[in-house]
């Protein structure tokens, strides 16, 4: 009896044995592959976001937008207690940059009939000291089917802030070939790799000015080569806006050959002349 019990407590101890082994080992395996996962989130297909439109299509710091959306029910049954949410701005804290105006960030659309659709909209304002760039709004829509728990889906949908650029060519003359000008940034936002090339003929000449921020006015001076018979000329004022956007702004001017300004100066004169001898006649100056 004593042999039949030791055997059995040493087969138990083996076994025993065994599975701790096999379990230490599932475990450091799971360590060694432990390596970041992608876990799919699949969201519900009764509801879809179909459309999503913007009262503007580039939103300045400081201006009122509105978003659309256009909600379309994909189930066999009718959707109840429909709701949509802007629940924030991605990697920021709740609307961080924006407020709704007007209503809360969450629109009730109440019920979706079995194939049907439903448009709703939310107004916000973005602060005005807003940086340019993308920002990313977080969209939740809630709802249940009759009888059922609530469920929610998650989208995410951009919307792009960017200051409008407005360089203004305020002056443009031309004086004994001398080629005066002056330009303004009266946009919010600075303006980079400014370049101004006047153009007459085949001829360009050219300035790199670089970086000309908000609200900040610059002149250009430019000695030219005569012409030879009138002609136009052009100043153009290239630059990047701060989303990397090429621009520019032209403005021409005329430009009088050699012979011209001589005409015109001799006219001149010839007028000059003409008055004072018809006001010598008349006050009998001179004899």
């Amino acid at each position: 009896m004593k042999k039949k019990y030791i055997a059995l407590s040493l087969a138990c101890a083996l076994v025993l044995s065994v599975q701790v082994t096999a379990k230490a080992e599932d475990i450091t395996n799971a360590a060694e592959l432990n390596q970041p996962v992608s876990i799919n989130n699949i969201q519900s297909k009764k509801i879809l976001i179909t459309n999503v439109s913007s009262s503007v299509n580039e939103v300045t710091p400081g201006q009122i937008f509105e978003l659309k959306f256009k909600l379309e029910n994909n189930s066999n049954n009718k959707l109840e207690n429909v709701s949509l949410k802007i629940a924030g701005v991605e990697g920021k804290n709740l609307l961080t940059g924006f407020s709704p105006v007007g209503t809360t960030n969450e629109i009730y659309g109440g019920t979706i009939n079995k194939k049907g659709s439903k448009e709703l909209s939310i107004k916000l304002i973005s602060d005005p000291s807003l940086k340019v760039g993308l920002y990313n709004f977080i969209v939740s829509v809630t709802f249940n089917s009759p009888g059922k728990p609530q469920e929610e889906i998650n989208k995410i949908i951009g919307v792009v802030i960017k200051n409008t650029p407005k360089l203004i060519i305020t002056s443009l003359d031309i004086n004994d070939n001398k080629i005066y000008s002056n330009f303004i940034n009266a946009g919010k936002g600075p303006l980079s790799n400014v370049l101004i090339n006047f153009k007459v003929n085949d001829k360009t000449y050219s300035k790199y000015y670089g970086t000309l921020d908000s609200e900040v006015e610059d002149s250009f001076e430019e000695n030219i080569e005569p012409v030879s018979s009138d002609t136009k000329g052009v100043l153009e004022i290239s630059y990047i806006d701060e989303m990397g956007v090429e621009g520019k702004v032209t403005k021409e001017i005329d430009i009088k050959s050699s012979e011209t300004q001589k005409t015109a100066v001799s006219s001149k004169e010839e007028n000059k002349n003409s008055f004072w001898s018809f006001i010598k006649k008349l006050f009998g100056i001179g004899g």
